[in-house]
């Protein structure tokens, strides 16, 4: 195993940020885990530190060990994460006022005012099921540190597919999540699935005027990676109805850049599923489970 560990230091804003590649024994990632007193580092071999860093005031190395590291990072502070090339990992640590280094996510809660969505036999509307799933996953997001949220509607408000891309556009966050409830015309299909854009499907003119100013394609690879991570988290816990990620040209996963998906919480069209997605307690689950994947995903590079 080759030991390769260096440390930069650098002013930004008159505050002092700690920035250090770790080197990996594999082609594998680095598993970050938030815990009270920081991050847990680690990896399934080994992990190389030659030696223990002079960090920054706002972080310190607790322990280390062959495969993993106990970074210390102080209430507020944050760490961002960036893959070098197959063996390295960059970690930066942040101060909290450093705002425009905190993980922007835009939560868009699916349908609102005149558009109801989907129905349930209950009487439960789409719209209000996504609404409350985005007040639950904010709570879950915003328990992780350098975290901003956004969103395309807070209320019972009326906006659509465009008025909601237009919004993303402007906000370029680092990742977007639609959120919906499923529907079919048998009361049979059931689970959780997430969406990612159909790279084949053209988009319709009037999508093709607002992406105009912005220059890229939307970002499949990342899309994707968040995608499966979500399912990964999820499977074995709640039922699925797609292993992976699905499909769809769906207007609001167009953004250039900005990986975007849409997930389908479960179908009101199914009794049972209708059930779990009225009960708070199972979004509040179904939360901080998406919201854990998201993180792990974010952070691994």
């Amino acid at each position: 195993m080759t030991k390769s560990f260096f440390c930069t230091f650098f002013l930004l804003f008159h505050l002092v940020c700690a920035t250090d590649t770790y080197t990996l024994s594999s082609d594998e990632s680095l598993v970050i885990d938030e815990t009270d007193f920081g991050y847990h580092l680690r990896a399934s071999s080994s992990l190389s530190l030659a030696e223990i860093p002079a960090y920054a005031e706002n972080s310190s190395i607790l322990d280390t060990n062959e495969s993993s590291i106990l970074l210390s990072v102080n209430k507020g502070s944050f760490i961002r994460t960036k893959r070098l090339d197959a063996k390295h990992v960059e970690i930066t640590v942040h101060d909290e006022s450093e705002k425009s280094d905190y993980f922007t996510v835009l939560l868009d809660a699916g349908h609102g005012g005149h558009d109801p969505g989907a129905l349930s036999q209950s009487g439960m509307f789409e719209k209000d099921v996504t609404l409350d799933f985005v007040k639950l996953i904010s709570e879950s997001l915003l328990k992780h540190r350098g975290v901003n949220l956004m969103y395309t509607r807070i209320n019972d408000t009326t906006l659509s597919k465009y008025d909601r891309l237009k919004i993303i556009l402007d906000a370029q966050p680092d990742l977007v999540i639609s959120v919906h409830a499923d529907a079919s015309t048998s009361n049979l299909p059931s689970g959780f699935g997430v969406f990612v854009l159909d790279q084949n499907k053209s988009a319709s003119m009037r999508s093709i005027k607002l992406l105009e100013p912005f220059d890229g394609v939307p970002n499949y690879t990342d899309s994707t990676g968040y995608a499966n991570a979500i399912i990964k988290q999820l499977k074995n816990k709640v039922k699925l109805h797609a292993d992976v990620a699905k499909t769809a040209p769906l207007v609001v996963l167009r953004a250039p850049g900005i990986p975007s998906m849409l997930l389908e919480l479960g179908f009101l069209s199914n009794a049972d599923e209708a059930k779990l997605l009225a009960n708070k307690s199972y979004l509040k689950t179904l939360s901080i489970e998406v919201a854990h994947a998201i993180m792990q995903k974010h952070w691994a590079a």
